[in-house]
């Protein structure tokens, strides 16, 4: 197969790449998702073992205190969060870096006589806001919420001290961070797949083109017809009908990938 196999064999990897990338994510979260929540369990039975706290009659120690048991949890969830985002955006920077080697590889070949040309100038745009989006990106879903200034942890605050109160924190607390790394993971597919799409876009374009020449070059055999020189119209001939047949069994096998 020789080109026609390289050419294929670049664009199956562009989307194993993508694939692979967004299969890493996910497993990185599942697993550091699970040491992240595990801090909800101390803060929880720390916060259920004080009485009500009620923000408009508590005194000034009680606030500190509060802000001290909330505080624990958000330095954790604050390391946690580097660690992970920094796990994430290294297969993310890798996934990106895979896809720009495929366009490479796509640019170096000629299709139809023709080299391909893509730009890859908005693979790069996606790749520096996608991973500007990891930075920080679970902190600021959950700190904001394990708060006194919000609504819903301030209710569980003005609980009576127990076990409801403990159990009810904790699913809280799980619940906001679950919802940060979905929201995180939806984010980075979502990117991930965006690439994938612009390039898979930007090929379909370039064989529309190929296409157009391969209708072209058909209308000249026709011409050459009437050629009276038999050499040099077969040496065209069959110039003209080799670019053809590899031009339309590229098409024919995109339609399949």
């Amino acid at each position: 197969m020789g080109l026609l196999g390289d050419f294929f064999g670049a664009v199956w990897d562009i989307g194993k790449t993508v694939v692979e990338g967004v299969v890493e994510v996910g497993k990185t979260i599942y697993n550091e998702g699970k040491k992240l929540l595990g801090f909800g369990d101390e803060v929880a039975q720390e916060v259920s073992e004080k009485g009500s706290y009620k923000k408009e009659e508590a005194h000034v120690e009680e606030t500190v205190d509060i802000y001290d048991e909330l505080g624990k949890f958000k330095k954790k969830v604050s390391k946690q969060s580097r660690e992970i985002e920094g796990k994430i955006t290294e297969i993310c920077q890798g996934a990106f870096d895979n896809l720009a080697s495929g366009l490479y590889e796509l640019n170096q070949m000629k299709i139809g006589g023709r080299q391909l040309s893509i730009n890859a100038d908005l693979l790069r745009s996606e790749s520096k806001k996608l991973l500007r989006e990891i930075d920080g990106s679970i902190e600021s879903e959950i700190m904001p919420k394990i708060s006194i200034d919000n609504r819903e942890c301030l209710e569980i605050l003005e609980m009576d001290k127990g076990k409801s109160k403990k159990k009810r924190m904790k699913s809280f607390i799980d619940e906001k961070s679950i919802s940060a790394l979905r929201k995180l993971k939806s984010n980075l597919k979502n990117g991930l797949d965006n690439a994938h799409s612009n390039i898979s876009e930007t090929l379909d374009n370039k064989f529309e083109q190929i296409e157009i020449m391969t209708k072209q070059k058909i209308e000249t055999l026709e011409i050459l017809k009437s050629n009276d020189d038999v050499l040099k119209r077969q040496e065209t001939q069959a110039g003209i009908a080799q670019q053809i047949c590899v031009s339309n069994m590229m098409l024919e096998k995109l339609k399949t990938l």
